[in-house]
């Protein structure tokens, strides 16, 4: 499919909401990279698969804001605290990606928040994407991160 409504979405949704693009990446499923290319990251792309194209035209500002409010297990999003420190990034540093206050995410990472929001999993997520740790080390402890915001099949 041509690229460019889906690029001027992916941009507009990043304006109207003022997540990271790589954050919608990991929300919508479609991959990083795509979405790079989409946003100028990179070689421009003519066209996109069909998947992915329905996979972002489906994400809405509204359920970006339902993330923030979506409590999860905050089993991987703690493991992913403890990569991004490994990785040399500080506490305020992974803090401030993760939209969270600094007392957040210590307790995140010393095991006294048990929950977090889904937007700080998905911001996580998008961190470690960025810094490349690999997708064992990487994959959500219980499926995919997005399919709880999508919207319903009409």
């Amino acid at each position: 499919m041509p690229a460019q409504v889906f690029a001027a979405h992916v941009r507009w949704l990043v304006a109207q909401t003022a997540v990271p693009w790589r954050v919608i990446a990991v929300l919508s499923g479609v991959s990083s990279r795509t979405i790079a290319r989409l946003v100028g990251v990179g070689a421009p792309i003519r066209r996109i698969r069909s998947i992915d194209a329905t996979r972002l035209i489906g994400i809405r500002p509204e359920h970006i804001f339902a993330t923030t409010t979506t409590l999860v297990d905050a089993t991987s999003t703690r493991r992913r605290i403890h990569m991004l420190c490994t990785n040399g990034w500080s506490m305020d540093h992974i803090a401030g990606f993760l939209g969270a206050h600094h007392r957040t995410v210590q307790g995140l990472a010393n095991g006294d928040s048990t929950t977090c929001t889904l937007m700080v999993r998905l911001r996580a997520i998008a961190a470690c994407e960025r810094l490349q740790i690999p997708a064992r080390i990487n994959a959500p402890a219980t499926g995919s991160p997005h399919v709880a915001v999508l919207p319903d099949a009409a």
